[in-house]
């Protein structure tokens, strides 16, 4: 079974799942051109710009551990250091991840995190509540976790006219023309 993991690269904490569903899986490569409109042509000048890869990860977890939730929340914020009057920045919330043979350590920042615990009609579907002393304590049944995530590559990524191959985007291969996937 596949792990999939998280690294937050500023604290250096990570969260690993090694027993979870996975609910979705979304690999979106975005290319953006600036285009100019000129005189006396029809069509406008295309000048190539870039292009961006997210991803959205959704997962399943049956026993959902209340404190791991609470640390991939953290993730999405910086780290800070005490200046003379106020807080500062000093290291943005980036992440290592790593899913099975889909996403081996890659860098990306973590452009969001959605927990959605499991809630029902019934007793059968509905969240555990127990009573502790004076307090309640809710323990759900399931939780699901969604993670958008925009890469951020550290190599340069597309066809190479000397070698006549494609650099993968899904691992370390070369693969010749046409054979992306």
């Amino acid at each position: 079974m596949a792990n999939f993991s998280i690294l937050h690269i500023p604290t250096g904490h990570s969260e690993t799942f090694t027993e979870f569903a996975l609910t979705e899986y979304q690999d979106n490569l975005s290319t953006k051109y600036s285009e100019t409109p000129v005189f006396g042509r029809m069509d406008p000048i295309t000048t190539y710009q870039g292009t961006t890869r997210k991803i959205s990860i959704g997962i399943r977890l049956q026993r959902p551990n209340k404190n791991q939730m609470s640390r991939l929340a953290a993730m999405q914020y910086p780290t800070y250091t005490s200046g003379s009057n106020a807080l500062t920045i000093s290291r943005p919330p980036l992440v290592r991840v790593t899913l099975g043979d889909l996403l081996t350590e890659q860098l990306a920042a973590l452009d969001g995190f959605s927990f959605a615990p499991q809630t029902g009609f019934s007793a059968a579907d509905s969240p555990i509540i127990r009573c502790d002393g004076n307090k309640q304590i809710i323990d759900f049944k399931s939780v699901e976790l969604k993670f958008n995530l925009s890469i951020l590559h550290e190599t340069e990524l597309g066809f190479d006219d000397q070698r006549g191959a494609i650099t993968s985007w899904l691992g370390d291969n070369d693969f010749g023309p046409g054979e992306l996937f």
